[in-house]
């Protein structure tokens, strides 16, 4: 509710949106927004022209930015769905663990729809039959006798021979489920007998997961498609204000990139205060999912086992003082040893909490890359071994790059960071 009231959504129509979704519904009304399409499309125009966008992939009906930053719109989450029987209009949502939502209408969306292509000439009477049967399950029974009597009204026909026209259009509606149901009813007995066998969850899975990195691909395919993306990443960087660390931004990039891999690439960021260091290592995270990296300002002596998973992520330390303060202290050792080993396994002792006496294991699953920056020109060999040292430009012709830009900065829009994070999620 906070998120829809907070970009502008009267509280009413938020409820209405939540309700719809928790019934499964996307009200003919809203607003679709289709991969490849400059501006959004009206459910109810979807809904007349149906064929027109089955298969297409959209944002997902209930949060536009999933997998994306905030305020971004990622057309990859969903995919529009037309049962060619019955001209049911469906949307798979592939977020929140895959949700179906149905395309309806409401008495308002419908009325307004039917009103408009009457003024607009168009053929009202070729489709309220149809749109009134197949999309209005949602409408109470006084709510459609009401809609059929404006509808006459409208376009001046006689109620009984609606009602008749409607007879006719319901009978072949339920033909049309019926056949559907036929074709389906072996398949749905079959699967009622007998589960699913492993082989069949994986290879189903498998297809998902074809469908969704499909999806990833259409989205990220101009950055791929480039032949040298850490010049590009650079350029971009640039164009958002970032400027004159080339070198910092590529290392970053990769050693973050390299975190799918099984010994990954580990960073360590060098300069004076206030050199940009930090600055410039965040902006490069930012062209990653959240999920992907890890941010701690600080971490406490045994914190790091209880982080939960750790494989293939990527470990942020904003400055190295942590690891500083004690170099042979539990937390140094451990950094040191999941980046050797790839994970942790730390025995502790029971808590009262606990219903045993004995020591419990506590495991960290790696492999995980970790990113750091220090102020330091060294840190103690056996941390610094185990990582890439870079430095960051301090020269004073640096320092008037960074000025320039940052009296630019105000000027530049919002940057869709989606594109970016589809490629890592295509990566994977």
């Amino acid at each position: 509710m906070k998120k829809l009231t907070g970009s502008g959504i009267h509280h009413a129509d938020a409820q209405r949106l939540i309700d719809s979704r928790r019934n499964g519904v996307v009200d003919a009304d809203e607003w679709l927004y289709f991969q490849g399409d400059s501006e959004p499309v009206k459910a109810s125009q979807v809904l007349l022209s149906p064929s027109d966008y089955a298969g297409r992939y959209l944002a997902d009906p209930v949060e536009l930015d999933y997998g994306g930053a905030p305020g971004s719109i990622v057309t990859s989450k969903a995919c529009l769905q037309v049962n060619k029987l019955t001209g049911e209009v469906n949307i798979h949502s592939f977020a929140h663990g895959g949700i179906d939502y149905r395309v309806q209408f409401d008495r308002k969306a419908y009325l307004a729809l039917i009103a408009q292509m009457h003024k607009d000439g168009g053929d009202a009477l070729d489709h309220w039959k149809r749109l009134l049967v197949r999309h209005t399950q949602k409408m109470s029974e006084d709510e459609r006798s009401a809609v059929i009597n404006t509808v006459c009204r409208l376009l001046k026909i006689g109620v009984k021979e609606a009602k008749a026209a409607l007879e006719n259009e319901s009978a072949e509606f339920d033909r049309a489920r019926g056949e559907w149901q036929r074709r389906c009813r072996p398949a749905l007995d079959e699967f009622q007998v007998q589960p699913e066998t492993e082989e069949e969850i994986a290879e189903r899975q498998v297809g998902e997961l074809v469908i969704h990195r499909d999806a990833l691909w259409e989205q990220c395919r101009d950055i791929a498609s480039r032949p040298n993306i850490l010049d590009y990443l650079v350029e971009v960087q640039a164009q958002r204000g970032v400027v004159g660390e080339a070198g910092v931004c590529k290392a970053v990039y990769l050693a973050v990139t390299s975190r799918l891999l099984d010994k990954p690439v580990n960073v360590l960021v060098k300069g004076d205060s206030s050199a940009g260091k930090s600055f410039n290592t965040e902006e490069t995270l930012r062209f990653f999912p959240a999920s992907v990296v890890l941010n701690a300002s600080g971490l406490s002596e045994k914190a790091i086992y209880y982080l939960g998973s750790l494989k293939h992520r990527v470990l942020y330390l904003a400055e190295a003082t942590p690891l500083q303060s004690d170099e042979h202290g539990p937390l140094a050792y451990a950094v040191r040893t999941l980046l050797s080993e790839g994970r942790l396994a730390y025995w502790r002792a029971p808590s009262s909490d606990d219903d045993t006496l004995e020591a419990i294991l506590v495991e960290v699953e790696g492999p995980t890359g970790f990113l750091c920056t220090t102020t330091a020109v060294a840190l103690h060999p056996e941390n610094e071994t185990r990582m890439l040292s870079i430095s960051v430009d301090d020269s004073e012709e640096q320092t008037r790059r960074v000025l320039q830009a940052i009296a630019e900065r105000e000027e530049r829009p919002d940057f869709d960071f989606a594109a970016w994070h589809a490629l890592q999620e295509w990566c994977r």
